[in-house]
């Protein structure tokens, strides 16, 4: 039997959709051992020469980004010339925060284009504006690197979602309720996630390529 080549793409953090398309893969299983972690399928002859391909956009939408990116760069690390991690835009675009989030101004351009089907641009000050009338509180007051976090994700990245899921997986992670992890540990988890050394962003980037050729077919997000 030939080598198989397995795809999976587009998980934006969908935890369920990840262990689905794992489950109905016939290249990637999850580990018996460890069942959060990825292993190849076959272990025939034939199956030593199968290939998985991730295609990118692994976060943003769902509670699942820590797991999902964890499990992709371990099973790279392990398979170094067999799996292949492309980055999509969910992916790259993580670069922006250690940048964006160390800025203190109100009256910033935009720091992305429109674009087809693009939602309309808000204003940070626009933003930060809306968030001090509903509390009673002033403009500087607002003006919280947790607060420009909320807006870059919601009107620059489309990924509104992105911040209650990220306190809902780390609850997961660390076995506290919701509660427990307040705005300030998930602002300083998606920072910790850019610029550790082992922040998930980082690793992801790090063992991630922009396409890959196998045989005659061009693999790209």
């Amino acid at each position: 039997m030939s080598p198989l080549i397995g795809f999976i793409t587009d998980t934006e953090g969908n935890f369920d959709y990840w262990k689905r398309s794992v489950d109905l893969s016939r290249v990637v299983q999850f580990s018996d051992e460890h069942p959060d972690q990825l292993q190849f399928r076959r272990s025939d002859d034939a199956g030593k020469e199968d290939i998985f391909v991730f295609g990118g956009d692994a976060f943003d939408q769902g509670p699942g980004d820590v797991r999902i990116a964890k499990a992709l760069v371990n099973f790279k690390k392990k398979y170094p010339d067999r799996v292949i991690l492309l980055v999509g835009n969910r992916d790259v675009n993580k670069i922006r925060l250690t940048a964006e989030l160390g800025e203190d101004a109100l009256d910033i351009p935009q720091p992305v284009p429109t674009y087809p089907r693009a939602p309309p641009h808000v204003e940070y000050r626009d933003f930060v504006q809306k968030v001090a009338s509903q509390r009673g509180t002033t403009v500087d007051d607002e003006n919280t690197r947790t607060n420009r976090l909320h807006w870059i994700l919601e009107h620059t990245m489309s990924a509104k979602a992105a911040f209650e899921s990220r306190r809902k997986e780390l609850s997961i992670l660390h076995k506290v309720p919701e509660a427990g992890i307040s705005d300030e540990d998930v602002t300083q988890h998606f920072l910790d996630s850019v610029w550790q050394e082992d922040g998930i962003y980082l690793q992801y980037l790090q063992h991630g390529q922009v396409a890959a050729l196998i045989g005659n077919t061009l693999f790209v997000h």
